[in-house]
């Protein structure tokens, strides 16, 4: 099924960037499971199995993990501006072009953009 996608201009660098209106359960759960893989878990169960289990600290590193994954999910394509540019949609050139290849004030736009999406309840 191809998903509802809406286009929004980046302000600086006029690129065109596509987005999907919505993520799946599967997209979500790949989000999730970057923090999972990087929370510490300890287990202070017994032999019973009565205790806890505590997550403790995340690595440093989660939130970009997070923010690269909701990227790759949310994020169709993006055409940087210009005659004869082409449209990018490669997972890996897409994030690449946003690290990369705009300014700082059209990054933080995708990341309200796609923030929109991932948690609508705190856009």
């Amino acid at each position: 099924m191809e998903r509802p996608t809406k286009e929004i201009t980046l302000g600086q660098s006029g690129a065109v960037v596509t987005l999907y209106e919505f993520i799946t359960g599967r997209d979500k759960r790949a989000i999730e499971a970057v923090y999972l893989e990087a929370a510490e878990v300890t287990s202070k169960r017994k032999s019973g199995g009565e205790g806890e289990i505590e997550i403790g600290g995340v690595k440093g590193t989660a939130s970009h993990l997070m923010t690269n994954a909701a990227f790759k999910a949310v994020i169709k394509s993006v055409k940087p501006a210009g005659d004869g540019a082409e449209e990018v949609t490669d997972p890996k050139k897409v994030l690449d072009f946003i690290l990369d290849a705009i300014p700082e004030a059209d990054y933080d736009q995708i990341v309200a953009a796609v923030n929109e999406v991932t948690d609508p309840k705190k856009a």
